[in-house]
């Protein structure tokens, strides 16, 4: 048990290192080269680490309040917890595929308001 206890901390770690690593790329790389879809980006990854951080909170406690009703209440606290992670993936999934779509697409041409630049 402790050795799994270790791997799951280990790995809840590692993936909340990763997700900071991207909300850090968006805000750098894609925000310099791809200011239009920079915003939704940011938003995905901002999203996907906060559901990571509620989720890496709330399960432990919702499946120690869940054993303690046996194993109907286990059962329906996992249940619950596959539900809402569920929601968080299908949400992050198609704000992710609007961001990859706004890349895709060519970079608007810059709008002047006034007179032409000085040559």
């Amino acid at each position: 048990m402790t050795l799994l206890s270790v791997v799951a901390g280990l790995s809840a770690l590692v993936s909340l290192v990763v997700q900071i690593g991207l909300v850090v790329l968006v805000a750098t790389v894609v925000r310099r080269h791809r200011p239009d879809a920079y915003g939704t980006l940011l938003v995905w990854a901002g999203l996907a680490v906060a559901f990571h951080l509620v989720g890496m909170v709330l399960t432990p406690v919702l499946m120690f309040l869940a054993g303690r009703s046996g194993p109907q209440g286990l059962v329906a606290g996992q249940a619950l917890a596959t539900g809402v992670g569920l929601v968080s993936h299908v949400t992050l999934a198609a704000i992710l595929a609007r961001g990859l779509v706004k890349l895709a697409e060519p970079p608007r041409a810059l709008q002047l308001d006034g007179a032409p630049p000085y040559r």
